[in-house]
Parts: structure tokens; sequence; C-alpha cells
């Protein structure tokens, strides 16, 4: 049965939020993988007890900055689209109706978002647990509710059928979105951008260029979820919303796009501080690929998993 135009335009909104809540719930989880990867932890009382004495450190001692700005900005950009999802699916809608009540909700919800993962930080071994990260991140989340509580209303008023027709009818474009900058974030943070020449061949001359020597080069089931699982959803998405333009040889066209998209991430981090390409991940990201074309999108078009897709 086809809905009438005015039964579409009476759910858009439902259907808009609905959407816009799971990718808030799918940008969290994204949030906690990038807080605690590679999920190592240790209840140890002296290495908590150090935790906690630099939890509270001031960020200025006699004048002299104690914190890193690069860090400082990487946490509050990380908590903007944090901050523009919640205030677009409309939680707690009651005090979203002026602008400074919804950015303090929203920015207060960030705060204690990242006070919990700065706590949980604190059993991580490798992870430095601040409250001035809590602080940032609360203040990301404000400023991405600030932007919502605009954008959104606009959008509703004059793009949002359009952009409801696409969450409605095509949710898997925005996903396969979402994954591409699930993997330039985690490419690239702290997002320490520099265009000096000296940086470039630096990060150049520490590439390994024959991979797999002596073994990955991190623990294999990071590898795994990182660059095969992300990169196969990447390709069986891609090919999924090209089949819609009905353009011939699609399998071809989209395992050519996620190789030059994933040779393009690798290749990037020449440009930022700290971050060195490895062949490694090119190698996993294209397995990856490949299995998601070749073999994830036709599985699930089998008879059996059409059969079962009532209970997925």
């Amino acid at each position: 049965m086809t809905l009438g135009p005015w039964r579409v335009r009476a759910n858009a909104p439902l259907i808009e939020r609905r959407a816009l809540r799971w990718l808030l719930l799918f940008y969290c989880l994204f949030i906690l993988y990038g807080s605690f990867i590679p999920f190592r932890f240790s209840v140890d009382a002296a290495f908590v007890h150090s935790q906690w004495a630099r939890f509270f450190n001031p960020p200025f001692v006699n004048g002299v900055r104690q914190f890193s700005i690069p860090d400082v900005l990487s946490n509050v950009l990380l908590f903007v689209p944090f901050g523009f999802l919640w205030m677009a699916g409309e939680l707690a809608r009651s005090v979203f109706r002026r602008l400074f009540g919804a950015t303090l909700m929203v920015g207060a919800v960030g705060f204690m978002f990242g006070l919990g993962i700065e706590f949980g930080q604190m059993f991580s071994p490798g992870r430095t647990s601040s409250i001035l990260d809590a602080v940032c991140n609360g203040l990301g989340a404000g400023i991405g509710g600030a932007f919502g509580y605009v954008i959104i209303r606009a959008l509703r008023g004059r793009l949002g059928p359009a952009v409801t027709a696409t969450i409605r009818e095509r949710p898997s474009l925005i996903l396969l979105l979402l994954l591409m900058i699930a993997v330039i974030a985690d490419a690239y943070y702290p997002f320490e951008i520099t265009l000096d020449v000296s940086t470039v061949w630096h990060n150049l001359k520490q590439v390994q260029w024959i991979p797999f020597v002596g073994g990955p080069h991190r623990f294999w089931m990071d590898l795994f979820l990182e660059k095969v699982f992300f990169y196969g959803s990447i390709g069986a998405l891609a090919l999924v919303n090209l089949r819609h333009c009905h353009v011939r040889m699609n399998a071809v066209l989209v395992s050519c796009f996620c190789v030059v998209f994933a040779f393009a991430v690798e290749a990037g981090k020449l440009l930022f501080v700290g971050r060195v390409p490895n062949p490694e991940n090119f190698i996993l990201a294209v397995f990856g690929i490949l299995i998601g074309i070749v073999g994830v999108l036709p599985a699930a078009e089998t008879a059996f998993v059409r059969r079962n897709s009532s209970l997925l």
C-alpha cells in the first residue's frame, strides 16, 4: 500500500528523528571505540592512583601551559557531531524550545558522557585521563547543539522533504557516509595537520615499504575491525547505492572508487604530524573491499537470507 502525500509529510519528521537517533547511537559507539582501543584495562592500585593524580592537573602551572592545543581542539571537534545529532534527534524535546536551554542541555550531556569516558580511561593503560578533556567534550557538544538548533529547523522548513526522503528511501547512503567519516577520523586523529615539507619527508622516511615483516604491526583484531570490516562494509554499501543509478560494471567502478579512497586516506597521513602511512593498512583495506563486494553482498541476496530477513 502506498501512503498518500499527506501521510508521508506527517510521518517524515518522525522517520527523520528516528534515523538521526540511530546515527547518534552509532556515533557514540564510535567515540567509545576510539577512546578505549585496544581495550586493555588494568586495576593495579598504583596505576589507577597515578591516573587519578593527573586527572585534576591544572591547565596552567606558574604561567606555563600544561595541555596540548591540538588535543584540546580534537576533543572539542569530536563532540560537535554528538551535539548536532542529539539536537537533531530532538531528545528531551521539552527543553529545546529556546536556543540557550537547548545548548546548555546538550553541553551538559556531552560533559557527562565525556566524564564517564575519562573515568573509564583511568583503568586503560596508554590513556591519559583528564577533566579538561571532559570539559572540552561538553563545549564541543554545546557548539554542535547550537548549530543543530539553527540548521535543523531551517532544513525542516526548506530542505527537510528531500533530506527525509533520502533517509527513508536510502538509509544505506547515510550509513556509507558515516562509515567513511569514521575511517577518515580514525586515520587522522588528533588532526594535527601541517604543510611543512620536512614533516612530510619525515613521515615518508618512516614508512615500512615491505608489509608484514615480522607479523602485523598492530593487534590483529584491531586491524580486522578497522580495515577489513570497515572497508568491507564501505564496499558493500557503495555497491548497493550505485545499483540505484543503473550503471553498468558497477562492481568494477565501486572497487576502483573504494581502492582509491583507501589509498588517499593512507597517503593523506603524510600531511599529519605523528601519522605514518602503512602499506599493511592499504592491503587489508583492499582485502576488506573485495570481501564486501564479492562476498558479503551476494550472500545477503541469497534466497535463504531473503526468506529469513524478517528475523533480523
